[in-house]
């Protein structure tokens, strides 16, 4: 895909920090996305924390924090073509894994 996938993040990251990295860091795996993660008093596109691929935000669709299924929403409003089971199935483990970590 070559898209590049960005987290807005609090410098140290927190919570919901740490869970936009990890699932950036997966997305970039699953989809040939570069994925980099910029802080406070750096560039950023959105206030952080924030995932935003190809300079669109992925809003969360409960106003606080990103799940998996906002993820592949926001994907597919972007006209992506992908595998969005195979790509909710790896953002649910990663959310998993975070919440029980």
């Amino acid at each position: 895909m070559g898209a590049v996938i960005t987290v807005c993040s609090k410098s140290p990251p927190g919570g919901r920090c740490k869970l936009y990295i990890a699932y950036a860091d997966s997305l970039a795996g699953l989809l040939t996305m570069t994925a980099r993660v910029v802080y406070a008093g750096t560039e950023r596109t959105a206030e952080p924390p924030a995932l935003v691929v190809d300079g669109r935000v992925i809003e969360p669709a409960d106003a606080f924090m990103l799940t998996p299924e906002d993820i592949v929403a926001g994907l597919d409003g972007m006209g992506l073509s992908y595998d969005s089971g195979t790509v909710l199935a790896r953002l649910a483990e990663v959310e998993r894994k975070l919440m029980e970590g």
